[in-house]
């Protein structure tokens, strides 16, 4: 997870641990609505002996980043994998520079990388939207999605009604957005 427990208890003056399943399940919940906007994984994932066609440029964009590590890269000449030695990393967006020129053919490059986020690398704007997502579903939690009941004489409950507050937080992750 993106969000420590701790946070959120923090966030929601909570202490004591007889809500820490709900509250884990509910921050599931939230990272899971972001990913779902944004279009992608965001928690840290190892990719390991991935192979990429090829088609003679100096630039190849890794599909899962940002990447935070490489732990091999090579071209496969013939039929024997050479360890690429000469390349740039740009982690932001996972573009492999080659000082020369990526060879053309299917299934040429093998990549082992590591890409998204830990806690402490995520972006604010993305753990913010999972703490205020969580909170939203919380309180909704707590409240039973009633925000106000009045009873003089007759009934009148209204429902609670998240929409908005969850467009404003959905709206904070537009940067992030990747489109198809």
């Amino acid at each position: 997870m993106l969000v420590s427990i701790d946070s959120l208890k923090t966030l929601l003056h909570i202490t004591g641990s007889s809500e820490d399943s709900l509250l884990q399940a509910i921050l599931e919940s939230a990272q899971a609505q972001v990913e779902a906007y944004i279009g992608y994984k965001i928690e840290e994932t190892i990719y390991t002996d991935e192979t990429f066609d090829l088609n003679w440029e100096k630039k190849f964009i890794l599909p899962n980043y940002p990447v935070t590590l490489i732990a091999s890269i090579a071209i496969n000449n013939g039929g024997v994998w050479d360890p690429l030695a000469t390349y740039t990393l740009q982690t932001k967006k996972g573009m492999i520079v080659h000082d020369d020129f990526f060879p053309r053919g299917y299934g040429r490059l093998k990549v082992s990388y590591t890409a998204w986020y830990t806690e402490a690398t995520a972006p604010q704007a993305i753990k913010q939207a999972i703490l205020s997502l969580a909170t939203l579903s919380y309180q909704s939690n707590q409240s039973g999605g009633i925000k106000r009941e009045k009873i003089d004489g007759a009934s009148e409950i209204e429902y609670a009604d998240n929409t908005s507050s969850s467009s404003q937080i959905f709206i904070s992750l537009n940067p992030y957005r990747r489109y198809a």
